[in-house]
């Protein structure tokens, strides 16, 4: 079987395809990979083939209108200043997605990519979702693009819809265009690519754990939980020897990274990470991600770090605060370790309201909201509040007995083998 895997996103939406896409290889099938450029020598790397995917989302978040866009976002506005460009980036998307899927007998796409799936659905080829964030009508939880409370499943099973049709009116027109004038294909229906999801009872692959969110009653039941898809990055990785030296230093240092976010301020966050570490003794690891955090003006206690595997490194610290990305929380909490999140847009709020309900740390605190003394306390109480720490490693272990990949092969078998693919 050729199967041909379309994801686009930052690193976080990449890194899961690769985890599946080298289990797919090791079991004799043929993968692929369409994603952005800057992606490409990682999947090499792993020994998995590349194929090019219009978007550069470094670009793309760099543009403070854009991250101020997608931290408030309101239909109306995203429509009114950036219509162009989201046309611009998802016709360029279809058109790359059209050729990576010649000769493909699978396609395995984001559920956020949706001009993979077009391409697929115009190419006649079986297709299967991957969903990195739990974005499934239920009413165990709100939606994870809203950044509310749970309340209560009726209005919980609502918010799910509110989204839906926030995200249709937003983009539909746009998803309409390609398929009528671009591919030749019918409208999507009334309600749009959600209500045809819906109907057709399209498999997706919901590749979260089950232990952060644990799903009710009225979950799809071909929306399958696999558990998170898990990539070692540990083989063949050699630590540089400063981190080794500075772990086995002192104690335990605490994580401090904000992924593939880009800040505003980085400056005065780093600031506030100093001051913070200063006040309590803390030792710090620094991650530089994309938005730059360099190693000038760092004291002692803090080391500057870059591109470590977190299941390498999150076992050996003693708490993370973090953007809240998908993957990112699901490291930390896997490794067992007090987490807290300071998400900057999207699903990050939902999951730090997870961590905080699963106790694994405190409630999250936006980044515009954070201030030296609320990191200050975070610090002090993963140090000091062994609750966190008893909770953490409660969720870790159960997130270990998950295996998010051999499930997730499990239903792409028997999806391929009901359409004879495999």
């Amino acid at each position: 079987m050729y199967a041909v895997m379309i994801t686009s996103g930052t690193r976080g939406d990449v890194q899961p395809f690769v985890a599946l896409g080298k289990a797919l290889k090791e079991n004799g099938h043929r993968v692929a990979i369409a994603t952005h450029a800057e992606f490409k020598s990682w999947i090499e790397g792993h020994g998995l083939e590349y194929l090019s995917l219009h978007g550069d989302v470094r670009a793309i978040l760099a543009n403070p209108h854009v991250r101020q866009h997608m931290r408030h976002p309101n239909p109306f506005t995203i429509r009114k200043h950036l219509d162009g460009a989201i046309r611009e980036l998802f016709t360029g998307m279809l058109k790359d997605s059209l050729v990576a899927c010649q000769g493909a007998d699978l396609v395995i796409y984001n559920h956020s990519t949706t001009p993979a799936a077009l391409a697929a659905e115009k190419l006649g080829l079986p297709h299967i979702a991957v969903a990195l964030q739990p974005l499934s009508r239920t009413g165990s939880h709100p939606s994870c693009m809203m950044n509310v409370p749970s309340m209560g499943k009726t209005l919980n099973r609502l918010s799910h819809r509110f989204v839906e049709i926030s995200i249709w009116w937003l983009f539909g027109s746009v998803f309409n265009d390609l398929r009528v004038k671009e591919l030749n294909l019918p409208p999507f229906p009334r309600g749009g690519m959600f209500s045809q999801m819906y109907r057709d009872k399209e498999p997706m692959l919901c590749a979260f754990s089950n232990v952060l969110v644990p799903t009710g009653h009225d979950w799809p039941k071909e929306h399958v939980v696999t558990g998170t898809l898990i990539l070692n990055e540990t083989f063949g990785w050699v630590p540089p020897p400063a981190l080794i030296d500075f772990l086995k230093d002192g104690e335990k240092p605490i994580y401090v990274g904000i992924g593939s976010m880009m800040d505003d301020d980085a400056e005065k966050f780093v600031d506030m990470v100093v001051a913070a570490s200063q006040k309590t003794g803390g030792r710090i690891l620094l991650s530089s991600g994309w938005a730059g955090f360099d190693s000038k003006n760092l004291p002692e206690n803090i080391l500057l770090v870059r591109d470590v595997p977190h299941d390498w490194l999150f076992p050996k610290l003693s708490g993370a605060i973090h953007h809240g990305g998908a993957g990112t929380t699901a490291a930390s909490l896997r490794a067992g370790i007090p987490t807290f999140v300071v998400p900057y847009l999207a699903d990050q709020p939902f999951w730090g309201r997870q961590v905080a309900k699963l106790g694994c740390g405190p409630k999250p605190i936006a980044r515009e909201k954070l201030t030296i003394k609320s990191i200050t306390k975070v610090m002090n109480d993963f140090k000091s509040d062994g609750k966190y720490a008893a909770y953490a490693k409660n969720v870790g272990e159960a997130m270990k007995k998950e295996n998010g990949i051999e499930a997730a092969k499990k239903v792409i078998f028997a999806f391929a083998a009901s359409k004879h693919v495999l």
